[in-house]
């Protein structure tokens, strides 16, 4: 009995040290691509984007004879919601200094998770949606609005972001944590764990990039596709 927490807070410890490491190297590159800006930040968008597809098949293909109507659902939904989502996201990035939205995007939504888990962890409390994702939080919830909203906010004035208007980015981190829950509802019925496991720590892209994707989906019906 006394075993238990010890391994649950090794394990805790090992997952922690493998997102630091991962995102110590992915976050400043994703960064210093998009920054750049086209054609090479385009080049990055599109090889995620079929990333996405990718293993949103592999999550979402089960044996026809077994679910075929969840097989077909999933797969038509999955094609629309990546597809105007990921759209959306080469458009962005192929556009002039790019790098502003993108990066108040980005920094919005990291912040978000992160404020998200820890809270989850260190306070936890009464659980979000449990038949869905039984590890997310009330706390990791509120926590991570708070402080989206207010990294997004300082990030959308400090970088003289246009696109969109401020009072939206409250709205976007709900949309960006609603994305987590519609893929960790999809890998329930599915009965897959992680997309992928491209990314140690973090599973595959669509474990990463599932608020995101969410995020573009919405600004694209915004925009009117």
């Amino acid at each position: 009995m006394e075993q238990q927490p010890k391994e649950k807070n090794d394990e805790f410890k090992s997952e922690l040290r493998n997102r630091i490491i991962a995102a110590a190297i992915l976050i400043p590159v994703t960064l210093g691509v998009i920054f750049i800006g086209a054609p090479l930040s385009v080049l990055l968008g599109i090889i995620v984007i079929i990333g996405l597809l990718i293993e949103w098949i592999r999550l979402t293909v089960v044996p026809f004879d077994e679910k075929p109507h969840f097989t077909l659902g999933l797969l038509i939904f999955g094609f629309i919601y990546i597809g105007l989502g990921g759209f959306w996201i080469i458009d962005l990035l192929a556009g002039f200094e790019a790098w502003r939205t993108a990066f108040t995007l980005l920094i919005m939504i990291w912040s978000t998770d992160a404020a998200a888990f820890f809270a989850g962890k260190y306070i936890g409390g009464a659980k979000l949606a449990p038949s869905i994702s039984p590890n997310k939080t009330w706390s990791g919830f509120t926590a991570g609005m708070i402080v989206g909203t207010l990294l997004g906010g300082l990030c959308y004035l400090a970088f003289n972001v246009i696109l969109f208007p401020l009072w939206l980015i409250p709205i976007l981190v709900l949309v960006g944590q609603l994305g987590d829950l519609i893929e960790s509802k999809v890998k329930r019925i599915t009965g897959v764990k992680d997309s992928s496991t491209l990314i140690p720590g973090h599973g595959g892209i669509l474990d990463r990039l599932d608020s995101l994707l969410a995020v573009a989906f919405f600004m694209s019906l915004w925009q009117g596709f």
